[in-house]
């Protein structure tokens, strides 16, 4: 897992970074953008998805969350494509 924080002002630093798998290509985002931790990790657990720790913080997986998300999924997209494009130009 790799990850990258932004430089967004007055936005803590746990909401503002992004975990990368270059295997896979998933995204992960904290969960507390999204709502409670503890029932979004119970949620996945039912589905099967697994998640990453970081610092205390949960992160879970941006196709997850575009699914169980479809009004914000416009948004997780432009979060996914910065993303990876960023840890995809970075390829050596």
């Amino acid at each position: 897992m790799e990850w990258i924080i932004s430089e967004i002002p007055k936005v803590p630093k746990n909401q503002r970074t992004a975990g990368f798998d270059r295997e896979t290509k998933e995204v992960f985002l904290n969960a507390k953008i999204y709502g409670n931790p503890a029932a979004l990790f119970l949620c996945m657990s039912f589905d099967g998805v697994d998640a990453v720790s970081r610092d205390s913080d949960l992160y879970i997986p941006a196709s997850w969350l575009r699914a169980e998300f479809p009004a914000l999924a416009a948004d997780i997209d432009l979060i996914v494509l910065k993303v990876r494009a960023f840890f995809e130009g970075s390829e050596s």
